[in-house]
């Protein structure tokens, strides 16, 4: 999301990119289990979680994909301690 200022008004004009409806099936623990973890680290709803983790993950691929195969092992360590940086942070928020 991004927001344009008008200037000719004192409104901001918010500019939501598309989206499309995505149905997945999870078995019942695992709902179980990203109920819980969506709401302990305040994200908005399971779908705010998912949009969430597999942007992080497509991420994570694509730098992954770019990298020569010696430092493909760097950015995947870098990758994890990106992560639990991240999870550090969302813990104590939380």
């Amino acid at each position: 999301m991004s927001r344009n200022k008008n200037h000719s008004s004192e409104f901001d004009i918010l500019v939501v990119p598309p989206t499309k409806v995505v149905s997945i099936k999870l078995d019942v623990a695992t709902i179980e289990m990203l109920d819980e973890i969506w709401q302990r680290y305040g994200f908005r709803s399971r779908s705010d979680f998912i949009r969430t983790a597999i942007i992080f993950f497509i991420t994570v691929l694509e730098k992954l994909n770019a990298a020569s195969e010696e430092d493909k092992v760097k950015k995947q360590i870098f990758a994890l301690d990106e992560l639990n940086e991240i999870l550090d942070k969302l813990s104590v928020d939380a």
